[in-house]
């Protein structure tokens, strides 16, 4: 079965996934500086969005490189 099918059968034929980078993985001290979203219709890519976030503390060279 491919994927396009295997999505149909779980009713997923229209979803986004998210992705998010941040300065960290500490939840108390790191923010959030990236949010992707890209849409997928009947399995397929459909569209995108992407926006920078402004964080409050200044992001380490080791983070950039990333």
């Amino acid at each position: 079965m491919n994927i396009k099918d295997e999505l149909k059968n779980i009713g997923f034929t229209q979803f986004i996934a998210f992705d998010l980078e941040t300065t960290g993985l500490n939840i108390d001290e790191d923010e959030i500086i990236e949010i992707s979203a890209v849409k997928f219709i009947n399995g397929e890519y459909h569209s995108n969005f992407t926006t920078l976030v402004k964080p409050k503390k200044n992001i380490s060279k080791q983070i950039s490189d990333l």
